[in-house]
C-alpha cells in the first residue's frame, strides 16, 4: 500500500445493498422461545426503500428547525443585542456552511446506511466510529426527552387545566405512533411539517414587519433605534460576560451567542441518517445535504433580523438564565415559556389580541415535529448499531424490522428513555431548560 494512503474496507452490510430478503427460518427443533418469537415478530434484516428526496429533506428540516429558532433566540437576544445576535447567527451558519458542504461531498462519495457511524469507522479507527454511534443515539434520546417536555410547557400558556403530565403522555403517544406507521407514510407526515414550518416562519417574519410599520394598536421601538447595534449596556450589567467593559464585553457577549446559536443549527445532518431508506441515496442525499445549509440559514437570519427590529433586548419578559442565576429575587412570577418568546413579546407590546395564542401552538407544532425526528434518527442509528454487534440476540432483535420494514425494537428502545420527561414536571412549573 502506497504511503499516506488510506485502507477502505468493503464489507458491506445487507442494509446497504437496499435488498428486501427474508432471514432463514429458525430450526423447529430450537427449544429457545424468545429465539423463537424474535424471529417471528423480526422477520426482515433490512429497512425500507421508500424515501424521495422531498421526503429526505423534509424529515431533517423538522429536525433541525425546533423550538430553538422561536424560543433561545430571545436569549442570544438579551445577550448581546439585535446586531451581536445576528453577528452569532451568521457566524454560526458560515460553520455549517462547511460542515454540510464536507458532508455532502462524502455522501456523493459514499451513501451508504449508517454513514453517521461509518465515516469515523472507515476513514479514521473503528472504535470511533462506535463511539459516534453510541453519543449520537443518546443524544437524540435526550432531545425527544427535553423536546417532549417543550412541548408540553406551551401547552401551559392556555391555563395549568390540562397539567403538564397529561400533554406529555400525549405528546409521546402521538410521536410513538408517527413513527410506527412506516417509512412512507413517516416521510410524507414529515414533508407536510416542513412546509408548515416554512409558512409559519414566512408568517412570523411578515408579522413583524407589519407590526414594525404600525399595524398594532400600540407603536412599539427597536433595538436599533435605542442603542447602536450590538453596543448593548445589558451585558455590563452582570450578564453571560460577567460585566466586562468595553469592546471585550462585546466580543464575548457575540462568543456567547455565538455557542447557543450552533446548537440551533443542528438537524441537518439527519440526512445521512435517511441513506437506507433513500430510494436513490447516491443522487438524492448530496443534493438534499446541499439544501439543507441553505434553507434554514436564511430562514434564520431574516427571522433574527426582524424581531430585533421590534424587541428590546433589555425586555425583562426576555430570557436571562444569568441573572436568574446571580440573582433569584429578580425573576417575574407569571411569566411561563411561550410568554418568554421574543415574537410573542412583540404582539404583546403592540397589542394585538389572539396572535400570542396562536403563536403558542406554532411553537408547540416546532417542538412536537422535532421530538418525532429526534425519535425517528435515534431509532436507525441504534438499529445501525445492533446490525453491527457481535451479540446474536441483539442482531437478531434489535438489528431486524417487521414484515412491514420498520425497526419496531429499535423505535421502542430509543422510546424508552422519553419517560424521563415525567421526572422534570416538577421542576419545571413555569419554564423549560434549553432546548
Amino acid at each position: 500500500m502506497a504511503p499516506g494512503s488510506i485502507e477502505i474496507r468493503h464489507e458491506e452490510l445487507s442494509i446497504e445493498q437496499g435488498e428486501h430478503h427474508q432471514s432463514a427460518p429458525v430450526s423447529k427443533s430450537s427449544d429457545d422461545l424468545l429465539g423463537r418469537l424474535s424471529h417471528e415478530v423480526f422477520k426482515y434484516d433490512c429497512l425500507d426503500r421508500r424515501l424521495k428526496r422531498h421526503h429526505v429533506t423534509g424529515i431533517a428540516f423538522s429536525g433541525a428547525v425546533g423550538v430553538g429558532l422561536f424560543q433561545t433566540s430571545g436569549q442570544i437576544i438579551a445577550l448581546s443585542g439585535p446586531v451581536g445576535a445576528l453577528l452569532a447567527y451568521l457566524f454560526a451558519g458560515l460553520t455549517i456552511f462547511a460542515v454540510m458542504r464536507s458532508l455532502a461531498e462524502m455522501a456523493s462519495i459514499r451513501p451508504i446506511a449508517g454513514a453517521i457511524m461509518d465515516y469515523p469507522d472507515v476513514f479514521v479507527d473503528e472504535a470511533l466510529g462506535f463511539a459516534v454511534g453510541v453519543t449520537y443515539w443518546l443524544a437524540n434520546c435526550m432531545s425527544l426527552v427535553t423536546l417532549t417536555i417543550a412541548a408540553a410547557m406551551f401547552t401551559q400558556y392556555w391555563g395549568p387545566g390540562f397539567g403538564i403530565a397529561p400533554a406529555t403522555f400525549v405528546l409521546l403517544l402521538i410521536i410513538i405512533l408517527m413513527n410506527a406507521c412506516g417509512v412512507r407514510i413517516y416521510g410524507n407526515l414529515e414533508w407536510t411539517f416542513k412546509w408548515i414550518k416554512i409558512l409559519l416562519i414566512l408568517l412570523v417574519c411578515f408579522s413583524m414587519i407589519a407590526i414594525k410599520a404600525g399595524a398594532g394598536p400600540k407603536p412599539i421601538h427597536s433595538n436599533f433605534e435605542i442603542s447602536p447595534g450590538y453596543n448593548s449596556t445589558g451585558f455590563f450589567e452582570g450578564g453571560a460576560t460577567i460585566a466586562i467593559p468595553g469592546t471585550g464585553g462585546q466580543i464575548m457577549a457575540v462568543w456567547t451567542c455565538l455557542t447557543i446559536a450552533m446548537f440551533q443549527f443542528m438537524g441537518g445532518e439527519i440526512v445521512l441518517v435517511t441513506a437506507a431508506e433513500a430510494e436513490s441515496p447516491r443522487r438524492d442525499l448530496p443534493t438534499a445535504a446541499r439544501y439543507m445549509y441553505l434553507l434554514p440559514v436564511s430562514l434564520y437570519l431574516v427571522v433574527i433580523f426582524f424581531v430585533g427590529l421590534c424587541v428590546n433586548y433589555l425586555d425583562p419578559r426576555l430570557p436571562h438564565p444569568h441573572v436568574e442565576y446571580y440573582s433569584p429575587g429578580s425573576r417575574l412570577d407569571g411569566i411561563t415559556t411561550g410568554t418568554r418568546s421574543p415574537f410573542v413579546i412583540v404582539i404583546q407590546n403592540a397589542g394585538i389580541s389572539g396572535l400570542p395564542g396562536f403563536l403558542n401552538a406554532a411553537f408547540l407544532f416546532s417542538a412536537l415535529t422535532a421530538a418525532n425526528s429526534a425519535l425517528y434518527v435515534s431509532s436507525r442509528t441504534v438499529f445501525f448499531l445492533a446490525r453491527k454487534s457481535s451479540f446474536k440476540f441483539i442482531k437478531e432483535t434489535v438489528g431486524r424490522t417487521n414484515n412491514g420494514h420498520t425497526p419496531l425494537a429499535a423505535i421502542v428502545i430509543s422510546f424508552v428513555p422519553g419517560v424521563l420527561a415525567f421526572l422534570a414536571i416538577g421542576a419545571a412549573k413555569t419554564d423549560v431548560q434549553e432546548v
